[in-house]
């Protein structure tokens, strides 16, 4: 952040407020000779951390004190911290459990196939990248305690590992399962993720035998305030 006219008048009114440069240097935890050097013009710069974090919010009462406003305005320099975050996207287009019955992998990707269903989508705390898709849990599948609007964040297009939430379609029945994915040598076992539910298992040479597809499963996403906790079970409110 440059060290404008405008910071300095208001930098001059922060001083009046505590008295001297000591105890506003004090008040802001920094050294009494950092803001000697802003108002002499030695350092024509504010670091980012500084400004963001303390000196912006101390300052702007006194920004708004000036009479002329339109002349003291509070300014930031934008463009050097938007190099250093980049636009995050945190929607993934919506398909719900019945209707990813119909996706099929030899086609498509299964978030190009929630994109083409309507332009449903929902928000998630993390980045969601490219191939990610959200599968909202509804009346046609049964996943433990999860109750129905529980909606998952799918990684598809990357492979589950160890230990990983996994959201699968088994080949036998059809059903769209969530289960933990474990691989113990030569074994792999889907175990239900809160212990109610079937454990499937199978040699892993075997797998394209008992799975159509499946995928990690990185986030759930569920509006706590629609439900109420009933003998260690979520029920709608």
């Amino acid at each position: 952040m440059k060290v404008t006219p405008e910071i300095l008048a208001a930098i001059d009114g922060a001083i009046e407020h505590y008295g001297n440069i000591t105890q506003f240097a004090k008040h802001l935890g920094i050294a009494h000779s950092t803001i000697l050097f802003w108002k002499s013009g030695k350092t024509a710069n504010i670091s980012g951390q500084l400004w963001i974090n303390k000196l912006r919010h101390e300052l702007r009462p006194f920004m708004h004190s000036v009479s002329d406003r339109s002349r003291f305005t509070l300014r930031e320099d934008s463009m050097p911290y938007a190099s250093e975050q980049p636009f995050r996207s945190n929607k993934a287009p919506l398909v719900t459990f019945s209707q990813i019955a119909d996706f099929d992998p030899t086609i498509e990707s299964p978030s190009t196939f929630a994109a083409n269903l309507g332009g449903k989508s929902v928000l998630f705390a993390r980045e969601v990248k490219s191939g990610y898709f959200a599968l909202e849990l509804d009346e046609s599948a049964k996943c433990g305690t999860f109750p129905f609007g529980t909606v998952f964040l799918v990684a598809s297009g990357e492979y589950a590992q160890n230990g990983d939430t996994v959201v699968a379609r088994l080949r036998d029945t059809g059903e769209i399962v969530i289960r933990h994915y474990l691989r113990e040598e030569n074994r792999v076992k889907l175990s239900p993720v809160n212990g109610n539910g079937r454990t499937y298992e199978w040699e892993a040479r075997d797998n394209s035998s008992h799975i159509v597809w499946m995928y990690p499963v990185i986030e759930i996403n569920l509006d706590l305030s629609a439900y109420r906790w009933v003998r260690d079970r979520l029920v709608a409110k």
